[in-house]
């Protein structure tokens, strides 16, 4: 198992033990690096115990202080599901102010009110879906055909300027302390999702040549930003599922976050 599940929960303070506690353990003391606390904290998981962490709903470990944990959440255009939130234009309306500053501080907001959810939630013993700090936004894909019915979740058909939005959205979403997120940006669905869903909607088979022309661009100008969830829907991408995540992982995935998730080597 990977360590960057545990990384996660650590680096934004989901996995909480009481400050006048003594450490009893590496993974308990905030004093150490997080690399190595996440480390301890997986070495001490039986397999049953990785596994069951490894989906969407993630049931708690109560003998080592791990708390249950929904990764799903949306904030697309605010905090969604989850109660009143404030509520922006959809994110195809917010990329034609072509306004950065404006989308930062969009995203600032709506990881603002994510906290206050949160931290309500756990007050109240409420570890459900929707009310975590894992949100799967933005949607990075570019919008090239309008029958693959989901164009309104983008900031449209220009790679460039998904790039410069995606920027701005993912720094104001996890914000700037130098020892917590104040919540995780996902960027999805990292490469050439956008079409077809065969359950939902069509749309044009996109050949290798394409991929590189459209998402590269984007990838570029998110380059300069730590994005630390990557969603691959490896299903959609083209006809076959294994020769898909092989090109996602080797060649449309940059070579640093291939190595910063374990994925260096991949063939």
């Amino acid at each position: 198992m990977r360590y960057w599940l545990a990384l996660l929960l650590l680096g934004f303070g989901v996995v909480r033990f009481a400050d006048t506690q003594t450490p009893k353990t590496k993974f308990e003391n905030p004093d150490l690096a997080p690399e190595e606390r996440a480390a301890d904290l997986v070495s001490r998981m039986t397999l049953e115990e990785k596994v069951s962490q490894m989906q969407n709903a993630a049931p708690a470990i109560p003998r080592l202080g791990i708390p249950a944990y929904d990764w799903w959440n949306e904030a697309l255009h605010g905090v969604a599901r989850a109660g009143i939130a404030t509520v922006f234009p959809q994110a195809i309306g917010l990329a034609a102010t072509w306004d950065t500053d404006l989308h930062f501080r969009i995203a600032d907001v709506i990881s603002t009110e994510a906290r206050a959810k949160y931290n309500d939630a756990i007050a109240h013993d409420n570890h459900g879906r929707y009310f975590g700090l894992t949100f799967w936004s933005p949607n990075i894909n570019i919008f090239r055909d309008p029958r693959w019915g989901r164009g309104q979740e983008t900031f449209g058909e220009d790679p460039y300027l998904t790039g410069r939005i995606a920027v701005a959205f993912i720094r104001g979403m996890q914000g700037n302390d130098p020892h917590y997120f104040k919540v995780i940006a996902t960027a999805k669905h990292y490469a050439v999702h956008s079409g077809p869903e065969p359950d939902r909607h069509f749309g044009p088979h996109l050949g290798p040549g394409t991929q590189r022309r459209q998402f590269k661009r984007a990838r570029r100008e998110r380059r300069n930003v730590d994005v630390d969830r990557i969603r691959s829907r490896s299903e959609t991408c083209t006809k076959s599922h294994i020769s898909t995540i092989r090109t996602v992982i080797t060649d449309l995935l940059p070579r640093r976050n291939r190595n910063k998730h374990g994925l260096g080597n991949a063939r």
